[in-house]
């Protein structure tokens, strides 16, 4: 009975990942995936060819659609109970590799693998198989299973850097165990290890074709390596990724692994030894590491030893207790730890249908709360196709030139457009940040490319509209930089996305060559609201778009008119005013962020209303001002 609902809950999995890759829009990271896939070679600025190459595969079966960048990551993430039971048997026996193989349904890391294109995903599968292919050499010196664990090392190591703590493992073992340093002397283990070595070969070349901008992006750049309390989080961050019970129990995996292990058993040794150091590694460099982009799943590799032992660990924990109550409470307990993991699985998977159909009739907290990252990046298809066809847009009938106001905005419309020409993408501080700058350069699509070979053009720039320029001179500085990139900038419309996900701001301008932009940076007057589109002229502070508010609500924020000043602000809910607000307040950092800005009522732009939310009935509403200026114009 337990093997036919694992069965049924496999199929159910696996038919909601592929109903579900087929229709949630691609997350940022995997259009950049596409887009490489494009442009085949054998490394990439963030990682080696692996990851492209498996997107390649997909869309060459699939088409260039969701479903065809995904369909690799499929197969693999359909594949991983499989290896999980072929690492398990020689190891647990046949009943529990297929209860192994269960567990790996209940960690939602490993549940939904495939789903979202991923390097992580062909990470688990390589890294399973490898390690099977170990187990089973250290006892019988095959040659096959020899090379079996050099190939998915070298595959693994063509995936991504971070394949390192999984052979570290490996080396440990042979290294900490007496069996493991007999191992030394055998020659399937040397040709292991230069099969292996072949897939560093990626990494090297194309650092040293670069001067090492790969290889120092991901050590050295990314990381503050200095001390941050916070990154002491790991366990309880753990915890709520693999969740809890399950994350106790194979802690508790773990330990009783290592106890075995003391007495003599390899085998529990080299499980016990893979899955500590792996996830050792990420404990210790945690605290040190990049706090931003330090993801929960990469130590998704190490937790797979563990589950093979899982299945014996949790039936001796049951078969415990000193009275009958006792051991009731501990198979309840042991049940529970696949239950509460099997319903997180569920819950994540409705968590993506609401991302993936986020007008469905779903509750508007469930929607409000999905990552924007997943929503509806089609949805920007229409408008700006209908944009680049405009008149407006492309007034001496050529198509204007797409441009992403950074890699994330750019590599999206590529995908979702496919547009004849390249689309660029301009010098924003989140491509050095993300590591990705480089392959924009080396793909000719960066900054300099467009000026260099598209000067005169028109140009389309879609760029994404985020809270954190407010509180950042370096985003305003950036926004007014653009008015001496592009002549005659202008905003030729926005676009949000459902449920306020994501805010875009698009501009039309001809871009000026290199030489030209240098000029207008030293001629032109220092950018403002009044002459430049980029830059804001008035702003909302509070509430911000999908906040929740009740009762009594301040509404605050400033507004300028570099022409002839502001002369008073109105608050408009859902088109209709609910009064007007006190214009006047003291706001200094608005000159500072931009110091082009001529307004004669600076540093007193601010403006604050109260307004008594009750009057409007619940659900989402439409928060805007109207300002108007002392010449008497309105803009709303």
């Amino acid at each position: 009975m337990l093997v036919w609902a694992m069965i049924g809950f496999y199929l159910a999995i696996t038919a909601a990942k592929l109903i579900l890759a087929a229709n949630l829009d691609l997350f940022w990271d995997e259009a950049y995936y596409w887009q490489a896939s494009s442009r085949l070679a054998i490394g990439y600025a963030d990682k080696p060819f692996v990851t492209a190459l498996l997107v390649r595969i997909g869309t060459f079966v699939a088409g260039d659609t969701r479903f065809g960048v995904r369909l690799a990551y499929l197969m693999i993430g359909a594949a991983l109970p499989f290896a999980m039971y072929y690492l398990a048997w020689p190891l647990v026996g046949r009943r529990d590799a297929v209860l192994a193989a269960g567990a790996s349904l209940i960690m939602p890391i490993t549940a939904l693998a495939g789903m979202l294109a991923f390097q992580d995903i062909p990470m688990l599968l390589f890294g399973v198989l490898a390690l099977a292919g170990f187990e089973r050499a250290r006892r019988d010196d095959d040659l096959r299973h020899w090379l079996l664990t050099g190939l998915f090392c070298g595959l693994g190591f063509s995936t991504h850097y971070r394949f390192l703590p999984f052979v570290l493992g490996l080396f440990a073992y042979l290294v900490a165990t007496r069996h493991g340093r007999g191992l030394w002397r055998r020659r399937g283990l040397w040709l292991a290890v230069a099969l292996a070595a072949l897939g560093l070969l990626p990494i090297l070349i194309f650092n040293l074709e670069t001067g090492f901008g790969s290889f120092q992006f991901q050590v050295m750049e990314r990381n503050p390596w200095e001390f941050q309390a916070k990154g002491l989080r790991f366990p309880l961050q753990q915890a709520l990724a693999v969740t809890p019970l399950l994350f106790v129990a194979l802690m508790a995996t773990l330990a009783d692994a290592a106890r075995r292990a003391w007495k003599g058993d390899d085998g529990r040794a080299l499980m016990a030894i893979s899955a500590a150091v792996y996830l050792g590694f990420y404990l210790v460099l945690n605290p040190w590491a990049d706090q931003k982009h330090f993801n929960l799943h990469w130590p998704a590799t190490g937790y797979l030893p563990l589950l093979v032992l899982l299945p014996e660990a949790l039936r001796r924990f049951a078969a415990g207790g000193a009275t009958a109550a006792a051991r009731g409470l501990r198979r309840l307990t042991a049940g529970l730890v696949p239950a509460t993991g099997g319903l997180v699985v569920c819950g994540l998977l409705l968590y993506l249908v609401a991302a993936a159909w986020p007008a469905a009739p779903f509750a508007d907290l469930l929607v409000r709360q999905v990552r924007h990252d997943l929503i509806a990046w089609s949805r920007l298809a229409d408008r700006v196709a209908g944009l680049m066809r405009s008149t407006v847009v492309a007034a001496d009938g050529d198509p204007p030139v797409l441009v992403g106001g950074h890699y994330r905005v750019a590599s999206a419309l590529d995908f979702i457009l496919e547009p004849a020409g390249k689309v660029y993408v301009l010098d924003h501080r989140r491509n050095l940040k993300d590591g990705y700058q480089l392959q924009y350069v080396l793909w000719d699509l960066d900054e300099a490319s467009l000026r260099r070979e598209q000067a005169g053009a028109t140009a389309l720039i879609v760029h994404e509209d985020r809270r954190f320029w407010f509180n950042s001179a370096r985003e305003m500085a950036w926004r007014a930089r653009l008015c001496s990139v592009f002549d005659g900038l202008r905003q030729v419309g926005d676009i949000e996305l459902p449920a306020g996900s994501r805010y875009f701001l698009i501009y039309a301008g001809r871009v000026r060559g290199s030489e030209a932009t240098r000029t207008a940076a030293r001629r032109d007057p220092a950018p403002g609201p009044g002459n430049c589109a980029t830059l804001p002229t008035a702003y909302i502070g509070r509430p911000q778009r999908r906040d929740r508010v009740e009762g009594r609500v301040q509404v605050w924020g400033w507004a300028v008119d570099d022409a002839v000043g502001v002369a008073g602000v109105e608050v408009l809910v859902d088109g209709r005013p609910v009064g007007r607000a006190h214009y006047g307040a003291a706001w200094p950092r608005i000159r500072a962020l931009m110091p082009g800005s001529s307004d004669p009522n600076h540093p007193n732009v601010g403006f604050s209303l109260y307004w008594d939310s009750t009057t409007v009935g619940e659900g989402a509403h439409r928060l805007a001002i109207r300002v108007r200026s002392n010449d008497g114009s309105q803009r709303t």
